[in-house]
């Protein structure tokens, strides 16, 4: 499965698009890491407004610090549900140690090294140590690519904005919120067809429209100036899973399966 960034490249996905792929995600990384900075500016605040489908929005508080080291989205959606008004919060979080991941209905969270190569490399052991029948090991084990596209995807934004972007020329700047952003247009790979345009600065993803104009997503204010620092402490009401724990709960559950539907034949 693929997992992107919440809520642009949500949408860009949704609306049939894709980029073709260059130089990797990790090389991408690797030129931002040997400067140490993913953004120009040291800290950042920003709100994000999105309306993903009729009834659905998005609300997000995207605080930005370190040249985007460390980067927290907290994340309100709103929907209309079988004519209930459904409320969640979430937040994403990206530090250079883990990638975080917390319900706060739930008040249960994740949390994932910022490796993505590492982190792979490891599940694919814990699968090929484990005691799956070959046939299992080898379906897990080709699901790996997609998984680690998943965790590229849980990078910082500017991150996946900059590989998302890539291959793509601008077509135009407008100014938005007194930023000057570069026009991106995002064709369907079989039809060419424009599909969305994407408007960026500093490699953040300010506003994304459809195809007729109108304003999917939009950054509705930022503030380059300040950051409330408390922004990336989580609550100690939130319990912490280590996901790399839980993969290996997941696969010791399939083992037990298996012997289970072995001990019936």
């Amino acid at each position: 499965m693929k997992k992107v960034m919440v809520p642009i490249l949500a949408l860009i996905i949704l609306a049939g698009v894709s980029c073709n792929q260059g130089k990797s995600k990790t090389q991408a990384k690797g030129a931002l890491k040997k400067s140490g900075k993913i953004y120009t500016f040291e800290k950042a605040t920003i709100v994000s407004k999105s309306e993903i489908h009729p009834g659905i929005s998005v609300e997000q508080d995207i605080y930005i610090d370190n040249y985007g080291a460390r980067e927290a989205r907290y994340t309100i959606t709103r929907m209309n549900y079988n004519g209930q008004n459904v409320e969640t919060r979430a937040l994403s979080m990206v530090t250079p140690e883990y990638i975080y991941s917390v319900d706060f209905q739930a008040k249960r969270g994740t949390k994932i090294p910022n490796d993505p190569e590492g982190v792979i490399e490891k599940m694919r052991k814990i699968i090929v140590s484990s005691k799956l029948s070959e046939a299992t090991k080898t379906h897990l084990i080709s699901s790996l690519p997609q998984e680690k596209d998943a965790l590229k995807n849980s990078e910082a934004t500017g991150l996946v904005i900059k590989d998302f972007i890539k291959n793509l020329k601008p077509v135009g700047q407008e100014k938005i919120l007194g930023l000057n952003c570069d026009i991106y247009e995002i064709k369907d790979d079989s039809t060419g067809q424009v599909q969305a345009k994407l408007y960026v600065w500093n490699n953040l993803p300010i506003k994304l429209v459809d195809a007729k104009g109108k304003v999917i997503q939009e950054v509705v204010s930022i503030d380059t100036t300040k950051v409330d620092t408390t922004k990336f402490v989580l609550p100690d009401s939130v319990k912490v899973d280590d996901w790399l724990v839980y993969f290996k709960s997941s696969i010791k559950q399939f083992e037990e399966q298996e012997a289970g539907q072995q001990k019936k034949k």
